[in-house]
């Protein structure tokens, strides 16, 4: 079965993006919904995209749970007809550009592995595989980001004065892998 992949990403006004979270795990539909409504939560952020193919379920079932709590937010269901492959074939040159920058790590619990560091798994498990990976569900997710659909702004300055260590390694591979962090 597939994982669900969830990142908390901010676009930033020096045209980079910072992951801020990032988790990935095999959940249930009301575990999905509990993870969307959580990191809603703790990061704000101002645009939330969903998969739409096959979860409308989701995006339901998130709604219902907004109007429960009286907490609500504006999902952006995404589809496009663009391949799942060439939609994570868009990371590669921002990562060759160093334009996506990790978190040393981003630990979380999961109920399969217990305590993961989720930006080493998504590099050993997935990044440094593709295009050979056994999973690229996080890469998938991640991918989102260069949908128009998402209408991402991008700001004029960075409003956080303080952020943690990001790590960002550009390499001129032309190896079709994604550039090794």
């Amino acid at each position: 079965s597939d994982y669900t992949a969830i990142w908390v990403v901010t676009a930033s006004a020096d045209g980079n993006w910072y992951v801020e979270h990032v988790r990935r795990a095999r959940l249930g539909l009301m575990e999905r919904v509990e993870a969307v409504m959580e990191l809603h939560r703790e990061f704000e952020p101002k645009r939330v995209g969903y998969e739409q193919y096959g979860l409308q379920a989701d995006i339901d079932a998130i709604e219902d749970r907004q109007n429960r709590d009286g907490y609500r937010f504006e999902i952006v269901p995404l589809a496009g007809k663009l391949a799942k492959f060439d939609r994570i074939g868009r990371l590669v040159s921002l990562f060759e550009q160093g334009k996506i920058l990790m978190p040393e790590r981003c630990s979380i619990v999961t109920a399969e592995d217990g305590l993961v560091d989720m930006v080493k798994t998504f590099r050993d498990s997935e990044y440094l595989a593709w295009p050979f990976s056994g999973h690229d569900d996080m890469l998938d997710a991640l991918a989102r980001i260069t949908d128009p659909e998402l209408e991402v702004v991008w700001p004029k300055a960075r409003t956080s004065a303080s952020s943690p260590a990001y790590t960002s390694r550009r390499t001129s591979s032309g190896s079709g892998a994604l550039a090794a962090l």
